[in-house]
């Protein structure tokens, strides 16, 4: 668990920032198809995030604060009304695709899990 200085000097941190970054070049570079060029793409990175040890899909509202603060330090009075409602957009559509991903992902964990539950049952009943 790192707080302050040393999460901001972790290199799993920046390693995840930089990825992040990359994200939002591919789709601001695929505006005008993000929705079937990148979408899919990311619903499956979040696939992977419901198999993270500990994480929780909530944890996608905080990032977007995050990002935000990130904005607002780095334009400072730069970013104007229209260029954060732009940021927050970009910024929307890729944590909400990842984090659809991860919902539907641990739906069917959850789903595989109850049906090896009553599976299980089954068997020691003798059932099946």
């Amino acid at each position: 668990d790192l707080d302050g200085d040393d999460l901001r000097r972790d290199p799993r941190l920046k390693g995840h920032g930089g990825r992040f970054m990359q994200v939002v070049g591919a789709v601001l570079e695929n505006i005008d198809n993000a929705d079937t060029a990148i979408r899919p793409l990311l619903f499956q990175l979040g696939e992977r995030h419901a198999y993270y040890d500990g994480f929780k899909p909530e944890y996608f509202e905080q990032y977007k604060k995050g990002m935000m603060y990130m904005c607002e330090q780095n334009f400072g009075d730069k970013l104007t009304p229209k260029l954060r409602d732009l940021w927050t957009k970009v910024f929307n559509f890729i944590i909400d695709s990842v984090r659809d991903g991860c919902v539907e992902a641990l739906r069917h964990r959850e789903d595989d899990r109850q049906y090896s539950v009553a599976r299980d049952a089954q068997v020691t009943r003798g059932t099946i």
